[in-house]
């Protein structure tokens, strides 16, 4: 999954998420994401084929439709007004903004992009509030089920990040760091889940019922109502973490959980069963 700060094109972006949705849904296609981005198929495949251009009020639409955090929707504008900004004068000035993050996002796909990306580096942050923690590669790989090398290297990253500290000889989670100042990148949050997801799915199928937790239930809700279900939903795990995690070493925990709810459509599908 692709960084969109590390792009130059914005034509690129599209395409690239256009691939994505259709690999996670082979039944995707162009048609259903013109749907998506409130675009006519028509017009969606002259702008990627760059037969035609896309003003700052469509690309701000587009940013809200695919979740792109303040950051990413800032860098896909200025690549959008590099091409087409009436203003020769804003051209290049958006050109410069879009040069200088695409370098910053390029940084950030070789650390902060992986923290955020992938599962294991939050979860040694958790683990050292474990009371039977080891600062060690191999009981953390063990701990996690990854290999070592893999450990050792999230480790590793995570110091150099200033993310995990050594207190006293023992790793420790550092306190108050921000792990992404300018928002986390969409393609790491979607990476981030999706890995989660695929444990979640393997803990149905290999951890006993009294071990674990999974309730689903489908029910039907005005489109409108959306946004309400998504802060019920962030409020429920915000109590619900702060009131069964332990925070620091000490406090008695001693077994790594992950609690994850998900909300999605359903039905009905698009036109001409287009998911």
């Amino acid at each position: 999954m692709s960084n969109v700060l590390s792009h130059d094109d914005y034509r690129a972006v599209l395409r690239e998420e256009l691939a994505r949705r259709c690999q996670a849904n082979p039944r995707y296609s162009q048609r259903a994401f013109a749907r998506d981005l409130a675009l006519r198929p028509n017009r969606l495949s002259e702008i990627l084929n760059a037969k035609q251009g896309v003003s700052r009020l469509v690309a701000a639409g587009v940013a809200k439709t695919l979740g792109y955090s303040a950051a990413e929707r800032e860098h896909f504008l200025d690549l959008v007004d590099s091409l087409h900004a009436r203003s020769p004068a804003r051209r290049k000035v958006a050109s410069a903004r879009a040069r200088r993050a695409k370098l910053a996002g390029n940084a950030l796909a070789d650390d902060t992009f992986q923290v955020l990306a992938d599962w294991h580096h939050l979860a040694i942050l958790e683990l050292t509030a474990l009371t039977g923690f080891k600062d060690d590669a191999r009981w953390i790989a063990r701990a996690l089920g990854v290999q070592e090398n893999v450990a050792a290297g999230a480790v590793a990253r995570l110091l150099a990040l200033g993310l995990l500290v050594r207190a006293g000889g023992k790793l420790a989670a550092a306190n108050g760091v921000d792990i992404a100042p300018g928002g986390a990148p969409s393609a790491a949050i979607r990476r981030f889940h999706a890995q989660v997801l695929a444990k979640a799915q393997a803990a149905l199928a290999t951890q006993p019922v009294e071990a674990r937790e999974v309730s689903t239930a489908l029910l039907a809700v005005k489109a409108a109502d959306v946004p309400k279900a998504k802060r019920l939903i962030q409020t429920f795990v915000g109590e619900f973490c702060a009131a069964m995690g332990a925070t620091a070493p000490g406090q008695g925990a001693d077994a790594l959980y992950a609690v994850g709810l998900q909300f999605f459509k359903i039905a009905p599908e698009g036109p001409e069963g287009e998911a």
